[in-house]
């Protein structure tokens, strides 16, 4: 998935819908009915797409935090997440290999600085 900002694509829609009519108002001043054809459909389309943006469901996005186990040398294993420094015995907790940190969410992938 990826997000876009929505305001900015309907504005970016706006600009290339009054750029379609100038030219489309140039076509048929040439009266050349292939052109203003071809300008009529490319604004519709325009309006579509800028409709559908206004129609589509927005999320709250939150960035995704990137950690990794940090396991203590002794003889439980034990670890803690990089990044919010939540404490875990593995063999109590199970958490041995989990993707996410339960406590915070991180990723744990091992990146660095949000990677």
């Amino acid at each position: 998935m990826r997000l876009i900002d929505a305001d900015a694509f309907i504005s970016e829609m706006n600009n290339r819908i009054e750029a379609a009519i100038k030219w489309g108002v140039n076509a048929i001043a040439d009266r050349c009915d292939d052109i203003k054809l071809r300008a009529e459909q490319a604004v519709a389309t325009f309006c579509e797409a800028s409709l559908t943006a206004k129609k589509m469901p927005t999320i709250d996005a939150v960035p995704v935090k990137h950690g990794e186990w940090i396991e203590e040398d002794d003889a439980i294993i034990t670890g803690t997440c990089s990044v919010c420094g939540w404490f875990a015995i593995f063999a109590e907790t199970d958490v041995t290999g989990m993707p996410y940190c339960p406590n915070c969410g991180a990723s744990m992938d091992g990146g660095k600085d949000d990677e």
